[in-house]
Formats: C-alpha cells, structure tokens, sequence
C-alpha cells in the first residue's frame, strides 16, 4: 500500500480496511526475530533497543513501540524542519519523527515521538513549534477495544488537565465516564486496588500513579549501541518515550477483549498508560494504541477548513491575597471557627466526607510546600463528619495556607485557607468575631503563651457571675496556643446567658505569672 500523502480528505472505510489488512500481514508473515520494513535505520535502532528482545521472546514485557511499524515511513508538514517537512512512521504505540536531519544522531532526541496524545485531547494537530490546525478532539477510547463505548476518550482526558497539589502516598480512588465526568464518592478503588501516587511533576502540577511511576523507572534486558543485550533502564530518559503527565490517574470501566474490566488509566503528553489489575503481572501496565488512534484521526477524521495558529498566550496568574479579606473562598466541605491570626495559633477544622474514612488534612505553606511532616490523619464518624484541632507553629511564613484535605478510600478533596500575620510577642487573647448574637459562635483564640503549658480560665459574665474551666486537657499547643469555642446558649443557668459584656481571663499554670484577657459582647 502507498504511503497517504500528508493533507486532502480520504475514504475513511477503505483506508481503514487496509490498513488493518496490512497490520494483520505483517503481524502474521514476518518470522518472529525479523526486521520490521522501517523507513529509517535510525527508527530501527530505536525499536531495537527495548521491542526486539520482546520480538524474539527474550523477555517477557509490554510494547514499547508495538511488533512493527503499519506502514512504510510518511513526511509531513513541520514547519521549522528542512523544507518544511520531516520523516515519521507510526507503530501502534507512537510515532517516530526525526524533526532536524542534521543533527546529532548520537542524542536520544534525535529520534522522537510526538505530543499526539495532547494534541487529541486538545483538538490541536501540530504543524510546526508554534503552528497549529484546529481540529476537533479525539472522540476515540484511550484504552480497550474498538467497540467500546464506556471508558474515556481523549476529548473527555482533555477536560481533566487542572492542575492538582501533591498527593504522594495518596489512595488513587477517582473514576471517570465516557464524557470525562468524574468520581470520587462511589466505588472502592482505592481499597480494593491500593495503588496510590508516587510521585508528584511539578512542571505539569500532575501526580504520576504508583504502578506507572514504577514502570518507568524499571531495569530490563536492552540493546545497546553496540548491538549488546545489557541490563539498562527501558525509559531512559524516563520521561523520553511518555512525555509529562497531563492529567491525574482514573480508574475506568472498559471493554477489553469482550469483557467490562476495571483499568486504571492516565494521559501523558506522549502516551497513554493503563494498568488492568486482572492481567498477568507482567501485563498489568501498558501503552495504549496511541500511534494507531492518532493516525485514524489525523487521516480518516472530516478536515474542514485549516486555521493556522500561534500557540496560545498564557493566561497570567491571579496575584498571591496580600491580606485576610483576599483569601479565596475555601471548599464547602471543610471549614474552620478561625481563619485568619497571628503564626502559632491554633485551629480547629471540620467538615464532612464519608463515613467510617481516613482522612489526611496536611498544611501548604504560602510557597506551595507540602509540610507532611506536620500532616494530621483522622477518621471520620459514623456521619462522615470530623473535627479536629490543628496546630501552627510562630515561625510559620506569613501569607495564605492551604490546609488540604484527602479521602483515602473516597478520594473526596477540600482546600481550607487560611492567613497567618506575624507572630505576637506577649500572651494574647483575640475574639472572632467580637460581637455576636446568643446562638452564634464566639472563637475565642489564646495565643503567645508557653509551649505545651497548662492552663484555667474564667469568664466573667454581664450578671456578675464567674465560670471556671480546668483540666487535664487544657494545655497549649506546640505554638503556645489554644482556641476555644464559646456559644452562651450551651450554658444552663440564665446568669451566663444574659446580654453585654463578657470578660475572659486565661493564666498559665503552675506560676500563675503569665495571663491575658479580652472582651467580647453578646446580643439579643
């Protein structure tokens, strides 16, 4: 068969019959330590190093590339290569392109593979750095066989690219539809499967799960220069072959081999890779059939009109909140009684998940840094429900924090921010608010104390009575800090539950030396 010219519409259901002919001919004549008819020796010895130990048998792993090229080597149009055009060829898995003839063919880019996964999930085929033609996204399955009509296409992944915080040692437990919707709240992946992320990329914001992090950085038979089998990684360098993570990684249901499976997947710019639980180990990760589904859409999809583009101009960051009233608005999920104070003061955070899950609420700094040393794990109640006390420490940065909330098993998120203003330099007491009706809530914030240090208090009401708080629990945090609750209408006697001012008097203990006092008022 001739090799399609690069542009000019085609007859889907012939060029698609022959090409599958075509695979199945080669597939089936070529003994099974024969070369493929690849259109560059440099295409060969790419293949060579890591797919033709799996041709012959020598090892027992996935394609890197696929059992041969399905056709015989296209030029297509790039702008910035000789003539504006460079020499690719497909494989099931990818597509080689040599952009720069002239170059170092001793670099391991002198041989690459497009970004064609980005480009179908963005509807953006690539004719040059900054050239582009619009197309619409791939509505074709990343994964599973070509009938099925459940697991994700490329345009639904391409909705999925926001960026996501660090989420190391976390639970992979979200799930996605056809259409790109997603889940966290049903099903038991998480549980069932236990595979959680293993690294974070921050070039992308994009958190690589476990079981492809670890394909990556695998070691395996390989052909050298030389022609040598040796012992070497199979991505090297890792991210040479797959590109960057664009999005997170799903679980799925998908049709493969006639069967409904559950398949985690997960789009890098380059590849796509899946991980089905139910394979034979050495199964269970694989490429998918990128090369295979590009070409049909760049070839077989109805062009209309080129509209050549520049690459989009990036859209500039929302400036950093300067002060406590530019906090964006945290999830409604979690919530805290104070959000706003000085560094050292305490907080206690609530919200709702699920019943009966591990949560882990772990603070990022103004910078974006994870603190995991101070991560807190709770679980929640027989509601779904938590509360929980979370301490701050006085050399904290000043700015907004992030405390990030994680459902292990329903992999529920929520942001809570908060502002922390220099420390204090004496024993404070700061009402939030410092006004309130009878029903409302009063945060009642010590701060600056002693470290770990005992305490009592008392208030003072408008009726002259006094009421005492003392006990074991009662002690400061490891910032000097201790935030109480108060609410009138959770006293009974009427003589704490009149109108007007109220006093409140912390002390340190054993001394007695170190206290602070305040004022709030109460309100019909």
């Amino acid at each position: 068969m001739k090799p399609l010219p690069s542009g000019g519409p085609r007859p889907l259901a012939l060029v698609a019959a022959l090409s599958c002919l075509l695979l199945t001919l080669v597939i089936s004549t070529l003994p099974v330590s024969a070369a493929p008819n690849f259109g560059s020796t440099d295409f060969e010895n790419v293949w060579n190093r890591t797919d033709k130990q799996v041709a012959a048998g020598q090892v027992s792993r996935t394609w890197l590339w696929g059992p041969a090229p399905f056709n015989a080597g296209l030029t297509e149009d790039y702008a910035e290569s000789p003539g504006g055009k460079r020499q690719v060829q497909y494989f099931d898995k990818s597509r080689m392109e040599i952009n720069n003839p002239n170059g170092d063919r001793s670099n391991p880019y002198y041989v690459t593979n497009g970004l064609i996964v980005r480009e179908m999930m963005d509807g953006r085929l690539q004719l040059g750095d900054n050239k582009f033609e619009s197309r619409p996204p791939a509505e074709i399955g990343v994964a599973g066989d070509a009938d099925d009509t459940l697991g994700p296409t490329y345009k639904a992944l391409g909705k999925l690219t926001a960026k996501a915080e660090d989420l190391s040692g976390i639970l992979v437990a979200g799930s996605v539809d056809r259409i790109g919707n997603t889940r966290f709240d049903v099903g038991d992946y998480g549980k069932k499967y236990q595979v959680s992320y293993a690294h974070y990329e921050p070039l992308t914001g994009h958190n690589i799960a476990g079981v492809f992090w670890s394909f990556l950085n695998q070691t395996d038979k390989v052909l050298n220069s030389q022609g040598q089998v040796v012992n070497g990684r199979i991505f090297d360098p890792v991210y040479y072959a797959t590109g960057l993570p664009v999005t997170e990684a799903y679980w799925a249901q998908v049709k493969v081999g006639g069967q409904v499976k559950d398949v985690l997947v997960q789009a890098f710019e380059r590849r796509i890779m899946t991980f089905t639980p139910s394979n034979t180990p050495a199964f269970q990760v694989e490429m998918g059939n990128v090369g295979q589904h590009y070409y049909n859409w760049r070839y077989n999809t109805p062009v209309t009109t080129p509209t050549p583009t520049t690459a989009p101009a990036v859209t500039p960051a929302k400036p950093a909140p300067a002060k406590c009233e530019d906090l964006p608005a945290s999830s409604t999920n979690i919530f805290t009684v104070i959000n706003c104070g000085p560094a050292g003061m305490q907080l206690i955070v609530g919200g709702h998940t699920v019943p009966h899950e591990n949560l882990v609420l772990t603070p990022i700094d103004p910078n974006g840094t994870l603190l995991k040393e101070r991560a807190l794990g709770i679980v929640t109640d027989a509601q779904g429900n938590f509360l929980e006390r979370i301490n701050t420490l006085p050399q904290f940065a000043t700015g907004m924090w992030t405390i990030k909330m994680h459902g292990d098993s329903s992999g529920i998120e929520g942001n809570l921010y908060i502002w922390l203003d220099p420390p204090v330099t004496k024993p404070t007491i700061i009402a939030r608010p410092d006004t309130a009706k009878k029903d409302e809530v009063v945060g009642l914030l010590a701060v600056g104390f002693n470290p770990n240090a005992e305490f009592k208090g008392t208030y003072k009401f408008p009726s002259g009575a006094t009421w005492n708080f003392f006990g074991d629990s009662l002690v400061m945090s490891d910032g000097g800090s201790f935030l109480i609750p108060f609410k009138d209408t959770n006293f009974s006697n009427a003589r704490y539950q009149q109108s007007g001012k109220i006093t409140v008097i912390i002390i340190e203990l054993p001394d007695e030396k170190v206290y602070a006092s305040t004022d709030f008022t109460v309100v019909d």
